[in-house]
């Protein structure tokens, strides 16, 4: 065969004893994410710090004590991480690669505009993102301190910056604490948004509920608080899109990576629809439009 057209994807070496076959493809790991696992990775990533701290923006938008409208929002921005999920479980079925926007952005573009939207996605989108988290996380704390201590609301930003230190340290030091960290904390926000649909069903159940009499009420409409409302919401439901990370990792990911983004954002919208009613029938309509840490 001439040298300029051989094949150098593979190389044979012949020995006395036996051929050994040499490969220059790279060696991948056991691809060890299957259904489950990318279920509790969906669900567990958009889980996070909206349902928790950017709800009353959601319940201003009418005058009126319109609950009923409160919660057509949360499922229309449900549906919307629906639609934009299934948009990357088609490409991630086409793509089967780990890296999700990087390595679409690379088979589509090139790689040079690939590696441009990593820099911006770590150093911009991605620290805003844990920027979030941790403050809500020193907010909470604070609110949760404030029966024995007063803390002024610079302990907020001292509590965030140490959470997210923490964080930054226990993933350098092990991949394996990290994943059990991971759900742990998934778990512990899971737990707290069952509590809180628990005493929801409770007060529901006393009858208490007024602002159900008329929940499609709409008067006193603004349409820049609209606007806010939905912000807030589809902050909420971010991380739909994690699913494309692990593509590659993926044991079937034609059958498995559109499954798991529907049964994952489906879920999310049942938790959050849930809430935002319990939250609506604990505290009432109208703390619940003022409240900042209304999980607490």
């Amino acid at each position: 065969m001439p040298a300029n057209i051989m094949d150098c994807s593979c190389i044979v070496i012949t020995t006395e004893n036996k051929n050994i076959k040499m490969s220059n493809s790279p060696i991948r790991g056991e691809k060890s994410v299957g259904l489950l696992e990318a279920f509790c990775l969906t669900f567990g990533m958009i889980i996070g710090s909206g349902i928790f701290i950017t709800v009353s923006p959601t319940f201003i938008v009418f005058q009126s004590d319109s609950i009923g409208m409160v919660t057509l929002f949360w499922i229309i921005g449900g549906i919307v991480a629906l639609v934009g999920g299934l948009c990357y479980s088609e490409l991630g079925t086409r793509i089967p690669e780990s890296g999700g926007e990087r390595a679409y952005y690379k088979y589509i573009i090139n790689e040079k505009f690939s590696r441009t939207f990593v820099l911006v996605y770590i150093f911009f989108v991605k620290t805003i993102t844990l920027a979030a988290l941790s403050l809500t996380t020193g907010y909470y704390l604070v609110a949760m301190l404030s029966p024995i201590v007063i803390l002024g609301s610079e302990f907020e930003k001292i509590f965030a910056a140490a959470i997210l230190g923490i964080c930054f340290l226990i993933n350098c030091y092990s991949k394996t604490i990290a994943n059990k960290a991971s759900i742990l904390f998934t778990v512990i926000k899971t737990s707290a948004l069952l509590i809180i649909i628990g005493f929801g069903i409770y007060y529901l159940n006393l009858g208490e509920a007024y602002e159900w009499k008329k929940p499609f009420e709409v008067q006193g409409f603004d349409i820049l608080r609209l606007s806010i409302c939905f912000i807030n919401i589809f902050w909420s439901y971010e991380g739909w899109n994690t699913l494309g990370l692990v593509a590659g990792d993926m044991q079937n990911p034609s059958r498995d990576l559109p499954l798991a983004i529907i049964l994952g954002v489906l879920s999310v919208i049942v938790v959050y629809v849930l809430t935002i009613i319990s939250y609506s029938a604990v505290l009432g309509y109208s703390a619940a439009r003022i409240c900042k840490t209304i999980a607490f």
